[in-house]
């Protein structure tokens, strides 16, 4: 809701300090999104020098009851089906109480009825989608697909994490349009366009948006989700955190094969092998790196993650 919050009102960063015992600090920038580096390390040479202006009571600004943004996020959530929801069978699962009953009577109100035929788990961050059909377990990263192709169908570019699936960019093309990439902590300025967008597809990072805005998606055009699912090319994407003992900067040296290609990033690398990409990213403490597979069959995923 902050990061809603702080996008809704062309904010410039936004703070959510939470925990009891151990507190915690996360910081959003413009649009709800993360910050870019050189904001990262402004924080970070202040936290390390102590560098902290001490301020009397008279300059506190006015504290402001912002009680009322979880009705103004919950309007904005209901806005993702403009068609209502009526006729949609549809349960939710979420190890958080608050977004499960969120959704609940979101979606009720737009019209859904309960049902086992498709359940929607949300992860406790709220981030991240997954649905169980009587057939399938979905991954998040295909309903994503879904909702963006639905965009893209209805004319619009689409905005996406650098690390969402590779083949929304060949599904964009197809129709004559583009997919830009924002990066997770951008150096410079270089994916401001892709962040300007991004602010308006609220879906692309909000588990909550991404879930009403698919039942909407089967609302509109009158189809299952399988036969949605149907439209998006045979992929399949196979993810894991690896940890390592050496500075990230060696990455690209380690990698000497002849048929695998290297492509310098901003962030991270990418292999391009056998007709499988594998964009490899380092965690920002340096111990891990995320490797994200994707290939046209689960077997050739989990041996080029492997």
């Amino acid at each position: 809701q902050l990061n809603f919050l702080v996008n809704f009102c062309g904010l410039g960063a936004g703070l959510f300090i939470s925990g009891k015992k151990e507190k915690t600090i996360k910081i959003c920038g413009e649009g709800g999104l993360s910050i870019p580096r050189f904001f990262e390390r402004e924080i970070e040479n202040g936290m390390s020098k102590c560098e902290f202006k001490e301020i009397s009571e008279s300059e506190i600004k006015e504290i402001s009851d912002m009680s009322s943004v979880k009705l103004l996020y919950s309007q904005e959530l209901s806005k993702q089906a403009p068609y209502g929801l009526q006729g949609i069978g549809v349960s939710f699962r979420c190890p958080n109480e608050s977004i499960r009953i969120l959704l609940e009577n979101c979606t009720a109100r737009l019209g859904t009825h309960e049902s086992e035929k498709l359940i929607l788990e949300i992860d406790e961050t709220g981030t991240r989608v997954f649905a169980n059909t009587e057939s399938e377990k979905v991954e998040y990263e295909k309903l994503l697909a879904v909702c963006c192709l639905n965009e893209i169908k209805n004319g619009r570019d689409i905005a996406v994490p650098y690390d969402a699936p590779a083949f929304l960019d060949s599904l964009a093309q197809a129709y004559g349009r583009k997919a830009f990439r924002y990066l997770a902590t951008p150096a410079d300025n270089s994916d401001s366009v892709a962040r300007r967008l991004a602010a308006k597809q609220v879906f692309v990072r909000d588990g909550l948006f991404l879930a009403v805005k698919l039942l909407s998606v089967m609302k509109e055009r009158e189809c299952s989700l399988e036969e949605l699912l149907s439209e998006l090319p045979e992929k399949y994407i196979v993810r894991k955190n690896v940890p390592i003992s050496f500075s990230p900067v060696y990455l690209s040296s380690l990698i000497g094969e002849d048929n695998v290609t290297v492509k310098n990033d901003s962030e991270g690398i990418r292999l391009v092998r056998n007709g499988g990409k594998l964009p490899i990213v380092p965690e920002r403490n340096g111990e891990f790196v995320k490797v994200f597979a994707e290939a046209a069959t689960m077997e050739a995923a989990n041996e080029l993650c492997a």
